[in-house]
């Protein structure tokens, strides 16, 4: 560890790195400036940025048109009052060459959606740039998200930001935060939008926010947002928008999510978390481990979908495990009356005929029947009992987790947590994410 007094004489807003060209680039005192990535010496401060509030980078690989050679192109995008100014290298070597492009209002935050594509959260909108063309793409969305006028008033049915004013209280940041292959998310207070790389809406529903988080962010596959004045971490499931975990971390107001955020390239980096005074170290349990905790809590469809979403490769049987749960969920139905939803799952996996036949009675499965057994060992031949234990794992969750469930997973959570040699002041929830506490 190094410790570098006089690296900045105001405070650090942001730092970034790029590291094809050794480069760290840093925010501090609204002026954006190059530094040595291995000395930390100053090489130089951007003139054009002056007074810039914001900066984002994206590195991608991209192809020669002509020769097909690859090649890795880093851009710079730095927000100046209105002004988008952006710079980029091309493997290690700066180009001469600045773009500026105007928006309508003052420029909040900055998200790459592509290499080339930038989303730009404004006063009251946002906007989509795509800095090759300069084309400029107005985002219509519900409530405080903004967009065009006369539009839907979101969740509430309240005014959007461009038609209120908070008295008294500073505006919602206009938050936005990359998803899966061709997805990105915008939150303001509690609105959101669910969009695609075009600006498009891609029509879901919102997010069932109580509070408004001061941050979101993507960790492959979970959705995060942080609530500083709660003092809580969420983790949502980004395709049914459950509320997986809760996670408690007094003061905590900054949330980092190592690039790349998505698929194999994302695994094993974790997630901070950073307070005045600490930094929470969070890395996802053994993703197996994850789908057996969500299948002991009857959440299959929950398991169904974490399943959907992971590759391959961080599973140990990703296909048999996608059908052991199909099946329990077609037993599930089967024992809610639900026979034909039932009968055309244990259709779809190709379940074992002896399986199927043996939750029918004695009078039509004769000595196969499981029914017949459960009678002989004293057990209820009633499948509507055995199927109201199971109807009330199986509905969906709700937006807090009963307290007898809470407990239980209270229980196991300390043999749960791995050691890493540090401070632990943490809490372990349903899907699987460990956490690590750093005193600073």
């Amino acid at each position: 560890m190094r410790e570098l007094e006089k690296f900045s004489k105001y405070r650090i807003e942001q730092l970034a790195i790029v590291k094809e060209a050794n480069i760290l680039i840093s925010l501090s005192n609204s002026q954006v400036s190059f530094h040595d990535l291995q000395s930390y010496e100053l090489q130089e401060t951007l003139a054009k940025a002056k007074g810039a509030a914001t900066f984002a980078v994206t590195s991608n690989i991209v192809k020669d048109a002509s020769t097909g050679i690859p090649s890795i192109v880093t851009r710079l995008a730095v927000a100046v009052k209105r002004r988008l100014i952006l710079w980029s290298w091309h493997d290690s070597e700066l180009g001469s060459e600045t773009s500026e492009i105007p928006l309508v209002t003052g420029i909040k935050t900055l998200t790459w959606v592509t290499g080339t594509r930038i989303i730009a959260g404004l006063t009251s909108s946002y906007v989509l740039v795509d800095v090759e063309t300069l084309a400029i793409t107005d985002i219509v969305g519900p409530g405080s998200i903004g967009g065009a006028p006369g539009q839907d008033g979101g969740r509430f049915g309240g005014a959007g930001v461009a038609s209120m004013s908070y008295l008294g209280m500073s505006a919602p940041q206009p938050l936005a935060t990359r998803l899966g292959e061709g997805e990105m998310l915008l939150a303001r207070d509690i609105n959101t939008l669910f969009i695609d790389t075009d600006a498009q809406s891609l029509g879901r529903r919102q997010i069932p926010w109580a509070f408004a988080p001061e941050a979101v962010g993507y960790s492959y596959p979970y959705l995060l947002a942080l609530q500083s004045a709660r003092g809580m971490l969420e983790v949502r499931n980004p395709e049914t928008l459950t509320l997986l975990q809760k996670i408690e971390l007094p003061s905590a107001h900054q949330l980092h999510v190592p690039q790349p955020n998505v698929s194999l390239a994302h695994a094993g980096k974790g997630v901070l978390v950073l307070s005045d005074r600490c930094i929470w170290r969070m890395k996802a349990l053994d993703y197996d481990s994850q789908i057996g905790t969500l299948v002991q809590a009857g959440r299959l469809d929950e398991a169904l979908s974490l399943l959907g979403m992971l590759e391959d490769a961080l599973l140990k049987d990703k296909t048999g495990s996608i059908r052991d749960v199909k099946m329990m969920k077609a037993q599930n139905l089967f024992d809610q009356k639900r026979y034909r939803d039932s009968i055309d799952l244990f259709t779809e996996v190709s379940a074992p005929p002896e399986r199927v036949i043996s939750l029918y009675p004695p009078f039509i499965a004769g000595d196969a029947s499981s029914t017949s057994r459960k009678h002989e060992n004293g057990q209820s031949e009633d499948p509507s009992q055995h199927g109201a234990s199971d109807t009330s794992q199986s509905q969906a969750p709700s937006e807090e987790m009963p307290s007898k469930q809470r407990s239980n997973e209270g229980s196991t959570e300390e043999s749960m947590l791995s050691d890493d040699n540090h401070n632990k002041e943490s809490t372990l929830g349903k899907s699987g994410v460990d956490i690590t506490t750093d005193t600073c």
